[in-house]
């Protein structure tokens, strides 16, 4: 064993599933889900995979440890390109380690950054016990030490991503933020867009629902949602389209289209 991946073994399990090898967070719940159900939020995963084709640019924005953009790589093929963006240093750790144990190094690109936009004041990281993949940044407070976010649009263009064919963003809560800095790209190129909503996330940096459905309506997007299972032994999803974000509910995950 290799002082790294010992080091990493401190506070990390080496968990095989159906969607490949991974090194996850002890007693964390998205260890479990892949343990219990093959994969991170299995049929949500399912309904992305059905919008990639081989040879796609995928850019994930909120990678955590790769329970997403691993798949998503495989999907794309060899000739598919990913940019995996984690904003958490210790959870970049278990990112980089997993494409690399997935054979997937000439397909995926890892960036350790957080990604916002230009007018966001400094940020702070908040960790939630159990569950690694709800932490989060908020802006900071007084004096309290924090960062600036990097904007997002910037870094698809550093890094040649200018033209995804599929764009993923889970960032507790400064969706919003990606999706402003990155509108002259989606208004261009017109991604598919898979994106959690969540009411109480958003409202972190005083942003909404309705702001986001404003900003992909401007757009002409078209909305869904799975209104099926989330997490099961199975691939199935049941798809329904929506009028508006806001009817999809306080909490879920979003599938923008330009049809």
């Amino acid at each position: 064993m290799s002082m790294k991946l010992a080091e990493l073994l401190e506070f990390s399990e080496i968990v095989d599933c159906r969607i490949g090898r991974f090194l996850a967070f002890k007693d964390d719940l998205i260890t479990q889900q892949l343990v219990t159900y093959g994969a991170h939020t299995r049929n949500e995963l399912a309904l992305v995979l059905s919008h990639i084709k081989p040879g796609a640019v995928i850019v994930d924005i909120g990678s955590h440890i790769g329970t997403y953009c691993i798949p998503m790589a495989r999907q794309a093929g060899t000739n598919g390109r990913v940019l995996a963006i984690e904003a958490d240093p210790r959870t970049f750790e278990l990112l980089n380690w997993n494409i690399g144990q997935n054979n997937l190094t000439s397909q995926v690109g890892a960036v350790c950054r957080v990604l916002g936009s230009h007018s966001l004041d400094p940020v702070a990281r908040v960790d939630v016990a159990g569950n690694t993949g709800a932490g989060f940044y908020k802006p900071s407070e007084g004096d309290a030490a924090g960062e600036m976010a990097v904007d997002a649009l910037s870094t698809l263009t550093e890094f040649g991503f200018t033209r995804p064919d599929l764009i993923k963003i889970d960032v507790e809560g400064m969706e919003l933020e990606i999706l402003r800095s990155l509108f002259p790209l989606l208004k261009r190129q017109c991604p598919v867009l898979y994106i959690e909503i969540s009411e109480e996330q958003l409202g972190r940096f005083g942003a909404k629902i309705d702001d986001i459905d404003s900003l992909l309506s401007e757009l002409e997007y078209s909305f869904y949602r799975n209104i099926g299972e989330r997490n099961s032994s199975n691939d199935s999803y049941e798809l329904q389209r929506l009028n508006r974000v806001r009817d999809g509910g306080q909490f879920f995950d979003l599938l923008a289209i330009k049809d």
